[in-house]
């Protein structure tokens, strides 16, 4: 019966969207969301908002920096993010969560918010992309493993996919990048090896199984060190394999480690 109920509720959802209010130390500022999403945005107030997303602000984005959201969503990292930042650059393939971004950044015109209407992979082109039955937070690139937890494709669009590297060349490099990519984070860091190598951000990412064993070997031949994403840094705690256990990660150049201890 829980689970009827809940697939009711969530095509009941689909296509509903209103505006939230960040927490208070993100100035309340108003955001545009739908449980269409994920249902949790139905509960009330602060509960909404996904305390790990917020935490990732708090620990590494500071006033001068430049952030960039790949799979930005409907913004629960990206306006926070905003909001602490010099700058935002948020990569959304998905057409429904590009209204709600674009809708969020109008109502806050004083915040430097790009949004990039593009799935971000290892080659400039075009791709496929799923929209999940389920949460559109599970939406994904037909050409990866995205897992049991989308109920199926409810339907397939066309997406041009562009590189992080070839995003250098067009946006402010960044100092921080989140990605949230549904298993294609092993795409994105191929795509990435100049960042990797040469601007060297500190990273979160969020870990699927299948990418794993690529991530780790790509995270080790650029010389950063994994950490799990919801604990503060310590050099003890390093992580070299299964880093999927974590779900989350925190990836960080070896030489800014010292620096981030405790964070």
């Amino acid at each position: 019966m829980t689970n009827i109920l809940r697939t009711i509720a969530e095509r009941a959802s689909r296509n509903i969207s209103f505006k939230a209010h960040l927490p208070a130390r993100f100035g309340r500022r108003p955001i545009y969301v739908s449980p269409g999403n994920q249902l949790a945005i139905w509960k009330p107030g602060n509960a909404k908002f996904q305390d790990f997303l917020l935490g990732f602000v708090d620990r590494f984005v500071t006033s001068d920096m430049v952030v960039w959201d790949v799979g930005a969503n409907m913004g629960m990292f990206l306006l926070p993010a905003a909001h602490r930042a010099r700058q935002v650059i948020g990569f959304e393939p998905d057409a429904f969560n590009q209204l709600l971004l674009n809708r969020t950044r109008a109502a806050n015109p004083d915040l430097a918010i790009d949004i990039v209407p593009c799935a971000v992979a290892d080659q400039l082109g075009i791709a496929q992309f799923d929209i999940a039955v389920r949460g559109r937070s599970s939406n994904g690139l037909a050409s990866v493993n995205i897992g049991t937890q989308t109920g199926g494709v409810r339907q397939s669009t066309t997406v041009v996919t562009l590189t992080l590297d070839w995003a250098l060349d067009h946006f402010p490099a960044p100092d921080f990048v989140k990605i949230d990519a549904e298993t294609a984070e092993a795409l994105i860091l191929r795509g990435a090896a100049r960042l990797l190598r040469d601007v060297r951000p500190v990273m979160a990412v969020e870990i699927g199984q299948p990418s794993s064993l690529e991530c780790e070997s790509l995270f080790a031949a650029n010389d950063y060190a994994v950490f799990p994403a919801y604990v503060p840094i310590d050099p003890a705690k390093v992580m070299t394999r299964d880093i999927y256990v974590a779900f989350d990660v925190i990836a960080v150049p070896r030489e800014r480690v010292n620096a981030l201890v405790g964070r």
